[in-house]
C-alpha cells in the first residue's frame, strides 16, 4: 500500500464506542456520518459473526445508529481496493497484526481520540500505567481459532495488570508483528512474568 492511501481504520474493540462519530471519507480527518451509519469491513463468519451481530444489534437499539457489515474472505485485498477507490471503511476488523503494522507504516491509521473523544477514551480505557497514546488491549488474531490479547484474566477482578507485565506483553505483540514465530517463546515469558508479579 502506498503512503498516499488513507483510511479510517479503527480497531474492532473501538467500533462500538466510536461509531456515533465515524464517517466513510477518503480524507484522514474524521467526518460526521449522515444518518449515523458505520461501515465495517471484516473477515468474521459463523459464530464469531453471530456474536458480533448480536452486540451490534443491541448497540443499534441503544444509539439509533446503524452498522453496515461487509464480510470479506481477504480483508487485506478488499481494504486495498477500497483505499484505492477512495472509499475506505469506517472500521476494519484486521485479521493479523502484520496488516495493522503495514497500515501504520503507510500512514493509513487514524487515532481514536479525535473520533471518540478524550473523555470517552479515559472512561472506557481506564488508567493502566500505559501512556495514553498506546492501548495494549488490541486484539490480534494469530490462528483462526486463537485470539491473542493482554493477559488480564490472570489477575483478580478489578485488579490492574502490573506495569511490568503490560510492557512485556506490548513488546511481545510488537515482536510478533515483526516475526510471528517469536510469539510462543514470549508468551511463556509473559506467563512467568505474570506469576512473579502476583
Amino acid at each position: 500500500m502506498g503512503r498516499a492511501r488513507r483510511a479510517t481504520v479503527v480497531l474492532a474493540r473501538a467500533a462500538v464506542c466510536a461509531a456515533a462519530g465515524c464517517g466513510g471519507s477518503p480524507s484522514p480527518e474524521p467526518q460526521e456520518s449522515p444518518g449515523g451509519v458505520v461501515d465495517v469491513l471484516g473477515l468474521w463468519s459463523g459464530p464469531e459473526l453471530d456474536a458480533f451481530l448480536t452486540v451490534e444489534g443491541r448497540w443499534e437499539d441503544a444509539t439509533g445508529h446503524r452498522l453496515d457489515w461487509h464480510g470479506a474472505q481477504d480483508v487485506a485485498r478488499d481494504l486495498a481496493r477500497r483505499l484505492d477507490a477512495g472509499d475506505p471503511p469506517d472500521v476494519a476488523v484486521l485479521p493479523n497484526p502484520g496488516l495493522l503494522h503495514d497500515l501504520a507504516d503507510d500512514g493509513a491509521l487514524l487515532p481514536l481520540e479525535p473520533v471518540v473523544g478524550a473523555d470517552r477514551l479515559a472512561r472506557d480505557y481506564p488508567a493502566t500505567g500505559v501512556p495514553p497514546e498506546t492501548y495494549p488491549d488490541v486484539v490480534s488474531r494469530r490462528l483462526a481459532d486463537t485470539l491473542v490479547s493482554a493477559p488480564t484474566v490472570r489477575f483478580g477482578a478489578g485488579d490492574a495488570m502490573p506495569s511490568v507485565v503490560q510492557r512485556a506483553w506490548w513488546q511481545a505483540m510488537l515482536a510478533y508483528a515483526e516475526d510471528p514465530r517469536t510469539l510462543d517463546a514470549r508468551l511463556a515469558l509473559l506467563t512467568t512474568t505474570a506469576a512473579a508479579a502476583r
